[in-house]
């Protein structure tokens, strides 16, 4: 068992690591909001999560009925997505373009049996087409085309 001097002197480092942080990165203590870009598919508007952390571009299987483009789905990719947590995989949609005003992003999406997120751009289709994030102007660019992100 530690005795109250350890741990005192724990908390004085912890204390001291806060100020720091304070001092130094004041906006690691603000919420961020996500980043969304504004897009169509199928002539429908849609807010696209952006995830530099998703390996696959995903589509819930609600989103792709609601878009009318679940007759695309492929059930031969079947199966289970994992990463953080495990969701069922419907299948896949192998190509849809995203309607960016005047620019048409090619995508497919994997196609899950969760409604937590609707529709997410992930590393497989930036890659693709060469995203540049610039988070310092709250925009991505494809190509010579630029779209800022929603809520900045």
């Amino acid at each position: 068992m530690a005795n109250i001097d350890d741990l005192v002197f724990k908390q004085s480092l912890i204390d001291e690591n806060y100020q720091l942080a304070m001092n130094t990165i004041p906006e690691s203590f603000i919420p961020v909001k996500m980043l969304y870009i504004k897009g169509k598919i199928n002539n429908k508007e849609i807010d696209i999560f952006i995830d530099t952390g998703a390996q696959v571009s995903v589509m819930s299987l609600s989103m792709a009925k609601e878009l009318g483009v679940d007759f695309l789905i492929d059930h031969f990719c079947e199966g289970k997505l994992v990463g953080i947590g495990t969701k069922n995989m419907s299948g896949k949609i192998h190509y849809l373009d995203i309607q960016l005003d005047n620019f048409n992003l090619p995508c497919g999406f994997t196609i899950i049996d969760n409604d937590e997120i609707k529709i997410m751009l992930g590393l497989n289709s930036m890659l693709s087409m060469g995203c540049i994030l610039d988070l310092t102007n709250k925009k991505m660019k494809f190509n010579n085309y630029e779209v800022r992100f929603l809520n900045y």
